[in-house]
């Protein structure tokens, strides 16, 4: 859905758990995969939304002259305008969580690092590679549990 923001028309999505905590799914050039989106959403109420000048957002907006703070400021009013005082958060960089941090104090429960992936089994490769380590230190993977979960 579209909702207006100032002066621009932000793309968001609400799914997930109707009792769970808020989880905002913030959205930048790559999107999170469905396996992804359906996982979390067991957990948490999602508030999926596309950064402006990203996906299926912001009708006019240059998204060159869109700044971490000015970012920060439409996730904060479209929050506020859903009613949602504060939440986990995820799809943060680095710039973007400093912001969120620095000027909304409170704002964020914690942050979730997912990296959205596309076409590649990188649990696979994970278990892969801890498997290797495991046998170059204890010789035999089966006296450990290494097995990562798939989200």
């Amino acid at each position: 859905m579209k909702i207006m923001i100032s002066d621009i028309s932000m793309y968001c999505e609400l799914s997930g758990s109707e009792s769970g905590p808020w989880l905002v799914v913030l959205h930048g050039i790559k999107r999170y995969s469905e396996n992804q989106i359906k996982e979390l959403g067991k957990h948490y109420k999602l508030l999926n939304i596309d950064l402006s000048g990203q996906n299926k957002d912001s009708i006019g907006v240059d998204s060159s002259r869109c700044s971490k703070i000015i970012a920060a400021i439409h996730v904060l009013m479209l929050m506020s305008k859903l009613g949602i005082e504060n939440a986990h958060f995820t799809g943060l960089d680095d710039a973007l969580q400093l912001c969120f941090e620095e000027l909304f104090p409170g704002l964020m429960l914690s942050v979730i690092n997912v990296t959205p992936v596309h076409g590649l089994n990188l649990t696979g490769i994970i278990n892969g590679l801890i498997g290797n380590v495991s046998r170059a230190f204890f010789g035999d993977d089966s006296k450990t549990d290494k097995t990562l979960k798939a989200v």
